[in-house]
């Protein structure tokens, strides 16, 4: 017994015909259902990502960013990485740390949130909040998404990530183009708690960077 492909209920044959309505009725029980299909435009939810069961598949489609699985497509851009952020970043929080530098330069997604808050709203799984405020001129709005400029993200994670992380991140900037001026300028508004590994901080610019030509 066959079926036209694409028939919503399939289309009995003849023989189906002439077999009675029995027949007819498993025919059109057993027949190919389509649904109309639509394009992962963000991240997938949880009985989308079980369809996806070959893990080597997965690995070379989706990213794991804070938990979420997103096409690995839609990050190509400072833009499509903060969108895939947003949802996860209460109003009026700034995306800070190794978060903050993801958005700006891609590599390796984040697996949790430092977020900059005037308040200890928006605590949650894979969220660090820090309690404080950063000045308008280091924070840029991306899709949505209010965060660190580049300068000031790159200046924090010198400050406080490990040494080794401290002078990739330095390093990182510099071949963007940052100069030293710039990144200077960014840590002499880390200001009272931000003060912490201020010292650290100028020292692996000044090793690491070129000053600005005059």
């Amino acid at each position: 017994m066959t079926h036209r492909l694409g028939s919503p209920t399939g289309t009995p044959t003849a023989s189906a015909s002439s077999a009675g309505p029995r027949a007819t009725a498993l025919a059109a029980l057993r027949a190919p259902v389509l649904r109309p299909t639509r394009p992962a435009l963000g991240a997938l939810e949880a009985y989308e990502r079980a369809v996806l069961r070959d893990a080597r598949l997965d690995a070379r489609i989706l990213t794991d960013v804070v938990g979420t699985a997103v096409p690995t497509d839609l990050l190509r851009t400072p833009v499509q990485r903060a969108r895939a952020l947003a949802a996860l970043v209460p109003r009026g929080a700034v995306v800070g740390g190794e978060a903050a530098l993801w958005v700006h330069t891609g590599g390796r997604a984040p697996s949790s949130l430092a977020l900059i808050i005037p308040s200890r709203q928006g605590r949650g799984p894979g969220t660090v909040v820090y309690r404080g405020s950063v000045p308008p001129c280091d924070v840029v709005t991306l899709g949505g998404l209010r965060c660190l400029g580049l300068a000031r993200a790159v200046v924090d994670l010198a400050r406080t990530a490990v040494p080794a992380r401290a002078v990739e991140v330095v390093l990182t900037a510099r071949s963007l183009g940052l100069n030293s001026t710039e990144l200077h300028l960014a840590l002499t508004r880390c200001r009272g708690a931000a003060c912490r590994g201020r010292p650290r901080a100028r020292r692996i610019i000044e090793a690491l960077v070129p000053s600005a030509q005059p």
